[in-house]
């Protein structure tokens, strides 16, 4: 299954513990970054895409424990209970994001879930 994850700039530090709490090691801390992608109202988010196991849902969903590599479980706390899931929309269907969750699309290739959200990249400049 296809996720693609925007992640409001506030809420990285939180977004990545939730990433480390349930994911496969100690790295997944570092799956959001740099908050280059922005909405028309100039919310800036961080994004991230992958294949994922249905079982990635249940556990982003479900009690959080924390994995034998550690994490700051309030953290991935506060950031389980900004989750948004979205599947599919109808053809151009839309999802206006805000920078209040932490949004969960699945079932669309990266590029439609970005253009599902309104998200364009930032002019960075040379």
């Amino acid at each position: 299954m296809r996720i693609t994850i925007a992640c409001p700039e506030a809420l990285i530090v939180e977004a990545n513990q939730l990433m480390r709490c349930i994911g496969s090691g100690v790295d997944d801390d570092r799956t959001f970054a740099s908050a280059i992608w922005q909405s028309a109202n100039g919310a800036r988010f961080a994004c991230a895409a992958q294949e994922a196991d249905p079982l990635w849902l249940e556990l982003a969903a479900g009690t959080l424990t924390e994995p034998a590599w550690g994490c700051d479980l309030a953290a991935a706390m506060a950031a389980q209970e900004r989750l948004v899931f979205w599947s599919e929309p109808t053809p151009g269907g839309q999802v206006a994001v805000e920078p209040t969750a932490i949004w969960v699309l699945t079932g669309m290739a990266p590029a439609q879930a970005l253009a599902a959200m309104g998200l364009a990249p930032l002019d960075l400049g040379d």
